[in-house]
């Protein structure tokens, strides 16, 4: 649903509707952090695509944490993300993680996603200004 600037939050609730959805990308949508929690918390997700969805914030990322017990990728590039929303992340068994572009991620919340999330193979955290060698240090260990 890339690019569907007309679906409004209505349609992407229901479908919350299809529990055999694993894969959802809602890249560059109009979404907020009540949508998606009211999705997470009917699918099985293991991939989730939330790129360029400004308005998804560490709420969001919390809603997912809870809601999304074996998610393996997520994407959140460019959202409203800051070390809180990092770290929630942190809790899941992540494969895959995408936090480019989130201008308020600083070393503590990579950081906690280095501590937390063993079993994370690929990160990608380009244009984050904020972040130092004290973050690609936690993640090397």
């Amino acid at each position: 649903m890339v690019y569907c600037r007309k679906v409004t939050g209505v349609a992407i609730e229901a479908v919350a509707g299809c529990p055999k959805l694993t894969h959802l990308d809602l890249g560059f949508m109009d979404i907020t952090d009540r949508c998606i929690a009211s999705i997470v918390t009917h699918l099985d997700l293991r991939i989730l695509k939330l790129t360029f969805c400004s308005k998804i914030t560490d709420a969001g990322a919390a809603a997912v944490a809870r809601g999304c017990p074996r998610l393996e990728y997520i994407d959140m590039t460019k959202c409203g993300l800051t070390d809180v929303g990092a770290s929630s992340l942190a809790a899941l068994p992540l494969v895959r993680l995408t936090l480019s572009q989130c201008m308020l991620l600083t070393d503590t919340g990579i950081c906690a996603v280095a501590r937390g999330c063993p079993t994370l193979r690929e990160l990608s955290v380009s244009q984050c200004d904020l972040l130092t060698d004290a973050s690609i240090c936690a993640v090397a260990d």
